[in-house]
């Protein structure tokens, strides 16, 4: 529930990359939205690596709205929460699934970015059934990077 809070949060932030001031209301009485308290109340969920991916999703957002600043900062958090997944596979699997939603979403360099994270997380598994199933985990995300789904359906 919390990371479906903090998503919203991202989406609902208004258009302009600069950030409110942190103690400033609105008439409302309410805090204004921010992509700083998108990750904030991202930083609450327990879940290693369901954190890691929601504040990987508000870093691309921000980036998507411009603001390379905040998402460098808000990428860092999502960093340091990566790396205290413990499952390795479990890493190349967050960082497969998100290359291939930015490849739905026709964000090119998102999407390769994510893979080679992915590719990267998958060097340090040592053991071999889970790097063979890191392998073909990568496989069936480059073919979706390479030959996206909806032009092998249209091609039928």
């Amino acid at each position: 529930a919390i990371s479906r809070i903090a998503l919203a949060r991202a989406r609902l932030v208004p258009g302009d990359p600069q950030p409110a001031a942190e103690d400033a209301e609105g008439a409302d009485g309410l805090q204004p939205l921010t992509y700083a308290k998108a990750a904030e109340t991202a930083a609450g969920i327990d879940d290693n690596r369901l954190r890691a991916h929601t504040l990987w999703s508000i870093g691309w957002a921000q980036r998507r709205a411009g603001d390379a600043a905040g998402a460098k900062a808000t990428e860092s958090l999502a960093e340091k929460a990566t790396d205290v997944i413990v499952s390795k596979l479990s890493r190349v699997w967050m960082f497969s699934e998100m290359a291939e939603t930015h490849a739905r979403r026709d964000e090119v360099d998102a999407a390769w970015a994510a893979f080679r994270r992915a590719v990267k997380a998958s060097e340090i598994i040592a053991n071999a059934w889970g790097r063979s199933r890191a392998m073909a985990r990568l496989a069936s995300t480059l073919i979706e990077l390479v030959d996206p789904l909806p032009s092998r359906l249209g091609s039928q």
